[in-house]
């Protein structure tokens, strides 16, 4: 839920011994609210981003948004030198993310989670339209942005 991810990023877990580092954004389109996002910093037990939260609204999926957001994320992370993004779902459920994951270029690790959840990664630079796979939708323009801090209101930038 929206709830439980704030509780995590403003109280984040330990993972061996060292916080987990939350950077959440929500996001935004046509001067809306209509999602949210939440990557936990690399740490030494995990050397890439991990996608920890992406939702978009109900009533704004198939919009682009969340691609779009993903596509943000990478350009962010690739000038930051990073090199992959990971995330984790529940891709044997109804409803599961995962085919949204694979239409972006993420694929599965082979690994299961301790929550069961099927864990893929992508290379940063396949998430990008202009650098990857060339498959970018058009959306409304989404913008993730901070509330809390006004000189770092944008994922894009």
């Amino acid at each position: 839920s929206v709830y439980q991810s704030y509780g995590d990023a403003l109280v984040p877990p330990v993972q061996e011994g060292t916080p987990v580092q939350p950077w959440f954004r929500a996001i935004a389109a046509d001067g809306e609210p209509v999602g949210f996002m939440m990557v936990a910093e690399p740490m030494p037990a995990q050397p890439h981003p991990y996608l920890w939260r992406l939702m978009v609204d109900w009533r704004h999926q198939g919009r682009g948004i969340g691609r779009a957001a993903i596509e943000q994320l990478a350009q962010r992370r690739v000038a930051e030198g990073a090199t992959h993004l990971l995330l984790s779902c529940t891709a044997e459920l109804t409803g599961t993310p995962e085919p949204f994951y694979r239409g972006l270029g993420f694929e599965r690790t082979g690994k299961v989670n301790e929550w069961g959840e099927t864990e893929m990664i992508a290379p940063l630079e396949r998430l990008i339209p202009s650098r990857g796979n060339g498959e970018g939708a058009q959306p409304a323009q989404p913008r993730a942005s901070r509330r809390a801090s006004k000189a770092d209101q944008s994922a894009a930038t």
